[in-house]
């Protein structure tokens, strides 16, 4: 069910779909590996465009796969040059987070060379008010050894699991790469789950 092509681009949540159906929505810091992240998962090479320049994703763009299935790239967050636009995208970001029904599952890209104390944890409350099952990926792990790999994911996920012992709600973390593909079978196989649908075709 790789059958996915562009929709649209909104600054507003008034541009956007009817407010229905499953929206699965990617968000992450500037530079994250984003967009990258999005076409290795749907095997479309520019489906998502990558900016050279961090922080150009300033409009939540829609990507549809079926009438009643999207796939959202929210702008990216925490990059200096862009500092002017900031609170603009932030009120963005709130209003598609507080009133958008149709948001069943956050996926949440870290570059895994940052250290966990850099990871935000507005992310993590910001998933129990949700109520929504989060993934979190840790992207560029082609960048960092095996071994590094490891204990980074290690470390992300005690930190995970001590933020949220008290919280009813489900999260996952991987390490990801566009590049050497690590990860990728492993979110597809989550996304299948947690959608209930067959998103991805595993061979």
């Amino acid at each position: 069910m790789n059958n996915i092509k562009f929709l649209l681009s909104a600054n507003n949540l008034f541009n956007l779909p009817k407010d229905n159906g499953l929206e699965i929505a990617f968000f992450g810091r500037s530079n994250s590996g984003k967009s990258k992240a999005i076409n290795a998962l749907f095997d479309k090479k520019k489906i998502s465009i990558s900016s050279k320049k961090p922080g150009r994703t300033n409009f939540i763009n829609v990507f549809i796969m079926n009438k009643k299935l999207r796939i959202i790239d929210l702008p990216g967050f925490g990059y200096s040059k862009i500092s002017k636009k900031k609170s603009k995208i932030k009120y963005l970001l709130d209003d598609y987070f507080k009133s958008r029904k149709s948001l069943k599952i956050l996926i949440i890209l870290e570059d895994i060379r940052r250290s966990v104390s850099e990871f935000n944890e507005k992310l993590i409350y910001l998933s129990f008010n949700l109520k929504i099952p989060v993934l979190i990926l840790l992207s560029k792990s082609d960048k960092i050894n095996f071994e590094k790999r490891k204990k980074k994911l290690s470390l992300f996920k005690k930190y995970i699991e001590k933020t949220t012992h008290t919280k009813n709600i489900y999260i996952e973390v991987l390490t990801f790469s566009s590049i050497s593909r690590d990860g990728i079978l492993f979110t597809k196989k989550i996304l299948n789950k947690w959608t209930n649908i067959k998103l991805f075709k595993l061979n």
